[in-house]
């Protein structure tokens, strides 16, 4: 299905570069080619993503590989989080380390 969608846009592309003047519909192709390229390294990487934990799932990684695994998922899980979850994270974080820094006499 998407090698058709591929090839209708560069047929659709060809067609403009032959009827535009001044080379406009050959800066519509490359936008066509470049806009394609993108969406096939997202969709790889999203299917290398999901590869990734199954191998997790199934124990059939290494451990260096796995620890690798999980700091990039959890850096990932942090980045997706809005301002007011990270917040509430913050500050959670502060009266933990307040607690282990204060005196034991407080």
């Amino acid at each position: 299905m998407e090698l058709l969608v591929l090839i209708g846009l560069l047929l659709l592309g060809a067609l403009l570069v032959i009827f535009t003047p001044q080379f406009m519909g050959a800066v519509v192709l490359l936008v066509v080619i470049f806009a394609v390229s993108i969406l096939n390294y997202r969709r790889t990487r999203e299917l290398h993503a999901g590869m990734q934990e199954i191998r997790r799932h199934m124990g059939l990684m290494r451990e260096r590989e796995a620890e690798k695994y999980d700091l990039d998922r959890e850096l990932n899980r942090v980045n997706a989080l809005n301002d007011a979850e990270r917040e509430a994270i913050d500050g959670k974080t502060e009266i933990q380390l307040w607690q282990q820094n204060r005196p034991n006499g407080e």
